[in-house]
């Protein structure tokens, strides 16, 4: 029996796709990305939380077909006075068609169930992300703000010295031509 991947499945389509791109953050946009996060990481829990509940349901088939294998396979051996191990009969279920599809399903989509999971927390540490970022840009602003007070304070003494200058220059010229 050929194992498919179901990782290349998801990972291909554009549900998921959409939500790879959406983990980057525009540090152009951050106002954006801060609105987005709640909404974006809403989403993915749905679909994490409806991954599970289908691994879940995977996992239940298979346990009670296995079950359902298992008493059938010792009533027909108690039926034919036949003696069966426990080894024999788990060999039987194991090699049982049914049981090994409802195993692959069952693998499929505890798959599916992990890559949402890890899509979850990919969410969840750009969360962590975009705090830290918003922290350094508010940083930043507040040092450009400093620069830019330092650059008009600089600017404001130039322009006070040179009126400075030049009245002195005027009072120097006026007491010059005075003196004449």
């Amino acid at each position: 029996m050929a194992k498919t991947r179901v990782s290349d499945d998801i990972c291909s389509s554009e549900e998921y796709q959409r939500y790879r791109e959406l983990l980057k953050i525009n540090r152009e946009d951050l106002e954006g990305c801060l609105e987005d996060q709640p909404m974006f990481f809403e989403e993915v829990s749905f679909r994490a939380v409806t991954a599970n509940k289908m691994r879940d349901q995977a996992k239940l088939r298979l346990e009670e077909a296995i079950a359902k294998l298992d008493r059938d396979i010792r009533e027909e051996a108690a039926e034919d006075g036949v003696k069966i191990t426990e080894s024999a009969i788990a060999n039987k279920i194991k090699l049982n068609n049914s049981i090994q599809l409802l195993q692959q399903e069952f693998l499929n989509c505890k798959e599916t169930a992990d890559l949402w999971a890890g899509m979850l927390q990919s969410f969840t540490q750009r969360s962590y992300s975009l705090k830290d970022i918003v922290s350094i840009a508010i940083r930043q602003m507040t040092v450009d703000s400093d620069i830019i007070a330092s650059e008009r304070d600089k600017q404001s003494m130039i322009a006070a010295k040179s009126d400075r200058v030049s009245k002195e220059a005027g009072k120097m010229r006026r007491a010059k031509l005075k003196s004449r």
